[in-house]
């Protein structure tokens, strides 16, 4: 079975021979399956939902979020409420 992505090595970037178009706005995908302009469109609109309660950590991650290259490349607000079988130690 042929794969559908080779990679080749770019500088310190890894890029896909072949980038698929988003299927939402028709523009190329930066990496594997990463639209920047809609990812970064997608965390804007939750900013105003989440907030860690110190403005610098807030800042530190949107800035992640909307510099972000790839899936793994940003940094998240979790509220501790989410968080299940704490334990305090």
């Amino acid at each position: 079975m042929e794969e559908e992505w080779f990679f080749q090595q770019q500088g310190n970037k890894v890029t896909p021979k072949e980038l698929k178009d988003c299927p939402d706005c028709g523009k190329p995908r930066i990496s594997f399956g990463w639209c920047l302009e809609c990812e970064s469109n997608a965390m804007k609109e939750n900013f105003l939902y989440w907030t860690s309660g110190n403005k610098e950590i807030d800042e530190l991650i949107r800035y992640t979020q909307l510099t972000a290259t790839q899936t793994c490349d940003y940094l998240e607000w979790i509220s501790f409420e989410k968080f299940e079988m704490v334990k305090y130690i």
